[in-house]
């Protein structure tokens, strides 16, 4: 089975609740890939996407919530996470709120 039957199939087994008795949230769809160029990045935004109710609206700048995809080699996790973008994206360089590009060397003392 692919991963997005494999999803549908672990979502089904979990507790149903009513979809239309959440608040209405406007979301955005991030996938990021490492080593895994090959991945289908509009597919799978699209397929994410899909599985949202529709009560939720599509914001790419100003979304309530970011529905994260990371792929790694053969490995995915998917997450929701709140105010992704007032988090800097997970930068951390960028939340710390330091200008300009993080020092090079990765912070190795020579």
């Amino acid at each position: 089975p692919s991963a997005l039957e494999r999803a549908r199939a672990l979502a089904a087994a979990e507790k149903p609740t009513d979809a239309g008795s959440a608040p209405p949230l406007k979301y955005a769809v991030v996938l990021k890939r490492r080593s895994a160029d090959a991945f289908p990045k509009m597919r799978t935004i699209h397929a994410v996407a899909a599985l949202v109710p529709p009560q939720h609206t599509v914001s790419l700048k100003e979304p309530d919530v970011t529905i994260l995809v990371e792929v790694f080699k053969s490995l995915c996790g998917v997450s929701v996470v709140p105010s992704y973008k007032a988090l800097h994206d997970f930068n951390l360089h960028a939340a710390s709120g330091k200008s300009g590009p993080p020092p090079k060397g990765g912070g190795k003392k020579k």
